[in-house]
């Protein structure tokens, strides 16, 4: 029935309420003050889960490192056996890291209350924008005739 619809969606709104108060993760400015805080999502996901256990997987890939490239963790994520779909990826993404919009760790996801900006070691996970002017880019190399 149509109640019975409307009382199961709401539960479902419910349930995942706790996710409103994560803080915004979507294209951070590289100038923000202070990084997003550690989400208890321990306390709101039921153990022996596969949501469980896809969220420990994620966690646990930040915690060999803390900065990702978003496809990087997918294939990780995959060669660990964990499938989940676009949608649930991002999900699982959003309640353990963030991302930059710009600067040296834009668009790569960081652990949430890790800041890459204040620890000197995380100059390895740095991104690197070369740019070939284009008046260098149709340059042909002349051949020189001895």
């Amino acid at each position: 029935s149509t109640n019975a619809l409307s009382k199961s969606m709401q539960r479902g709104v419910v349930r995942h309420r706790w996710e409103m108060d994560i803080e915004p993760t979507l294209a951070l400015p590289f100038n923000i003050q202070a990084v997003p805080k550690k989400v208890n999502w321990e306390d709101h996901i039921p153990r022996n889960s596969s949501e469980w256990d896809s969220q420990m997987a994620v966690c646990k890939l930040f915690d060999e490192r803390p900065v990702w490239p978003r496809q990087s963790l997918y294939e990780r994520l995959l060669d660990d056996g964990v499938h989940v779909s676009t949608s649930q990826f991002k999900s699982l993404l959003f309640k353990a890291g963030y991302y930059f919009s710009t600067g040296p760790f834009g668009k790569f996801w960081i652990k949430k209350e890790y800041d890459p900006r204040k620890d000197p070691e995380s100059r390895i996970y740095q991104r690197i924008d070369f740019r070939m002017p284009p008046e260098l880019r149709n340059l042909q190399t002349k051949r020189h005739d001895g």
